[in-house]
């Protein structure tokens, strides 16, 4: 079994050392079972959602441009940007 050296302040050690005792354990016993918690919950996640978090990952930007089902989005910031435009011309000289 492998061993890893963490330094913690010593009020979070305190209170691992609390929280352990109150569990009946002993500190190194409580973070160990903390630890396999923890990675037993990523291999699971990853299995289960695997594709999703890629798929979050890989997102494409919220851009209008970028989304299809979009266009009524684009399409006002088109007409949108149109009417500024008009605006800042009848404003010059």
């Amino acid at each position: 079994m492998a061993s890893i050296t963490v330094t913690l302040p010593p009020d979070t050690e305190q209170r691992l050392r609390e929280k352990a005792d109150s569990l009946g354990m002993h500190v190194e016993a409580y973070l160990q079972q903390l630890a396999e918690k923890d990675v037993a919950n990523a291999v699971k996640h990853g299995l289960n959602g695997g594709w999703a978090s890629l798929a979050e990952l890989n997102r494409p930007t919220e851009h209008p441009r970028y989304n299809a089902f979009d266009w009524e989005s684009w399409h006002e910031a088109t007409v949108f940007r149109a009417q500024v435009e008009q605006k800042f011309r009848e404003r010059q000289p």
